[in-house]
């Protein structure tokens, strides 16, 4: 089911939104007012069929949500940053502080998908970001 405030993928007729990542703004009976994060729709809001999207949460039940992710090209298009951005937006990287950024279990299917290179940088940058925030 999905909900306002959700953050969802696309999955529905159209093979090249596949994995599109947006938050739920607004629900109107069976679709959702969906802006979009990440893939070819990025800065836009569409009105969508709920048929067409799945919740993360709903991803995140089986396990499988780095492996519904494609990381490597989310890094190509949006970089380390835009990586990390996501992952913060979607509650990955809450527990991070307590076994630090490389060690972290939620994020090894994430380095999985990345160069030993794109590992580095995404580090690099999450040590420096949680430095300047006092954890």
């Amino acid at each position: 089911m999905i909900r306002e405030g959700d953050t969802v993928c696309y999955f529905g007729r159209n093979p090249g939104r596949y994995g599109q990542r947006g938050k739920v703004l607004q629900k109107a009976g069976t679709h959702s007012h969906v802006a979009w994060r990440l893939g070819p729709a990025a800065g836009t809001v569409t009105f969508e069929s709920d048929i067409d999207l799945m919740s993360l949460a709903e991803l995140e039940s089986d396990g499988s949500y780095a492996d519904e992710m494609d990381i490597s090209a989310i890094y190509e298009a949006h970089g380390a940053v835009g990586l990390i951005d996501l992952l913060h937006d979607e509650g990955r990287l809450d527990s991070v502080v307590s076994l630090g950024v490389r060690e972290e279990p939620s994020l090894q299917r994430v380095y999985a998908q990345l160069s030993e290179q794109q590992v580095d940088e995404v580090v690099a940058l999450l040590e420096s970001a949680l430095k300047k925030r006092g954890r």
